[in-house]
């Protein structure tokens, strides 16, 4: 395994869903990394769907990001990351915000970003998009 791994928002919804394969996956992968990197708009996402869709009261929330905050790293968006992102797009034709998460995972350095929602194999530079379902 890579010892920088991006983590996409969709893995840790389901570290709070009902779906119990997909959260005992999760957790088994992110036992096995040795460093974990999110950004600023992972965690924003997993709020939204959190408050909106799985209707868990912000406390639940605050304790889980206190988790995130203490076990990884948090990548804060930049203008780096922003222009980055829109090269993704105009090369690749990932939508923009996904763009925005592999450019973080680029500039984080990191080998390999865990998403469901990206196309399993991709490699884009050092970074290649897995899908820890397949």
């Amino acid at each position: 395994m890579p010892d920088r791994a991006f983590i996409d928002s969709n893995l840790l919804i389901y570290l709070y869903s009902i779906d119990e394969f997909k959260q005992k996956r999760v957790e088994k992968l992110l036992e096995s990394l040795d460093e974990i990197f999110i950004s600023r708009q992972v965690i924003h996402e997993f709020c939204n769907v959190l408050i909106n869709k799985f209707k868990r009261p912000a406390e639940d929330i605050r304790l889980a990001l206190k988790d995130f905050y203490n076990n990884f790293e948090i990548v804060e968006l930049n203008t780096e990351i922003t222009e980055k992102a829109l090269s993704i797009f105009q090369s690749y034709r990932f939508s923009f915000y996904d763009s925005i998460i592999i450019s973080a995972a680029l500039t984080s350095k990191c080998g390999v970003l865990y998403s469901e929602d990206l196309q399993h194999g991709i490699k884009i530079g050092n970074l290649t998009i897995t899908n820890p379902f397949l």
